[in-house]
């Protein structure tokens, strides 16, 4: 199971607009009033207040003249615009071109979440070239029901995260925890530990070549410092040749590589992304190397070409189900509760151990 850290506190009055609004959908039609709910939560008056103005106009709870306060039922109207945002060169670079199967899973798992009943979804794109004032403009015309989701926050968005937290405009990013701003992610460098330790522990693989499209990629940097802390702690020489970056589209490249696994010296491969994962699955499927007999193969990202193959491969498997669904759930609540700019929310990789280990 999946385990997250979280800063993540949240207003009191959030914890008091999540409970009415499970009694509501239990079925409660009792009478809602400042006094009954800072009695029953224990809070002051202001606060059950605020937290009862948050039921309303959201529209949970009507206030009828004379009477008082009264649950509406469950709402079924779609009242949050949220918007996925990319800027066009990178949805191009980063998207289409190269790393599409991580961002379809974050939102298919977005579209699949129970919140989306109350959501409208779309892809808003950005030109990077534009001035900052008509990028201001843009954001700010999206209106108080909008929040933005930023798949890829370090590719041309340095003026909207400028933009976003002076405005305080409701937005959550998919990306390390190093660049102070709201993420929902994973501990990528976590995984790759499991995967390159589980390589030498569960077979005495020595001889692991760490494979990537590039070491100095601000994604992959953690994951190569993870496999040089596990060879340390096993007592394991690093050695420069067992370090490849690799272009799969680039044909010297290609050949480079097979070059390398045909020497022999090679016992196990960590392949850093999909990409170069699936490109040398390929290659020692083309070169008859038996997995993992004769090579070990890990990939990180457990995509389907990979756990459909055969031999099925080993694959560090990002939680991106939930970190998609968690993404959402925290926007929404910014769009009811107020901007925050202090989410960090981790969750763990799982180790998914197959055939080619």
């Amino acid at each position: 199971m999946s385990t997250k850290n979280n800063t993540d506190g949240g207003p009191v009055y959030k914890k008091i607009y999540d409970g009415v609004i499970e009694g509501i959908k239990g079925g409660s039609s009792e009478k809602i009033s400042v006094n009954n709910i800072a009695e029953k939560y224990n809070v002051t008056r202001s606060t059950a207040d605020k937290a009862i103005n948050m039921l309303e106009q959201n529209g949970w709870v009507r206030r009828v003249k004379r009477k008082g306060t009264f649950p509406v039922g469950k709402i079924s109207e779609k009242i949050y615009f949220i918007n996925i945002l990319y800027d066009h060169s990178s949805f191009q670079n980063n998207f289409l071109n190269s790393y599409p199967f991580v961002h379809i899973k974050l939102i298919d798992s977005i579209f699949k979440s129970e919140l989306m009943s109350r959501c409208n979804l779309q892809l808003l794109f950005m030109d990077s070239s534009e001035s900052v004032d008509r990028k201001k403009q843009k954001l700010l015309s999206l209106g108080t029901k909008s929040g933005l989701i930023i798949l890829d926050p370090l590719y041309g968005f340095e003026d909207i995260i400028k933009i976003i937290k002076t405005e305080h405009i409701p937005y959550i990013t998919f990306t390390a925890p190093d660049y102070n701003i709201n993420t929902v992610f994973h501990k990528h460098w976590n995984g790759t530990s499991k995967a390159v330790d589980y390589l030498i522990k569960s077979s005495g693989r020595k001889k692991i070549l760490f494979l990537s499209n590039s070491r100095k990629v601000e994604l992959i940097k953690p994951r190569y410092e993870a496999y040089l802390n596990v060879l340390k702690a096993n007592n394991i020489e690093f050695s420069e040749k067992f370090v490849f970056d690799f272009n799969s589209n680039d044909n010297q490249d290609v050949q480079n590589l097979i070059s390398i696994l045909k020497t022999g010296e090679i016992d196990g491969i960590f392949a850093a992304s999909f990409i170069v994962g699936e490109k040398v699955y390929q290659i020692l499927k083309i070169l008859d190397i038996k997995m993992p007999d004769e090579i070990a193969l890990i990939v990180f990202h457990d995509t389907p070409i990979l756990s459909n193959s055969t031999p099925t491969v080993t694959a560090v498997k990002a939680p991106l189900e939930i970190i998609g669904r968690t993404m959402l759930e925290k926007l929404v609540e910014m769009i009811d509760f107020g901007y925050r700019d202090d989410i960090r929310i981790l969750y763990e990789d799982e180790l998914v151990v197959r055939s080619s280990t």
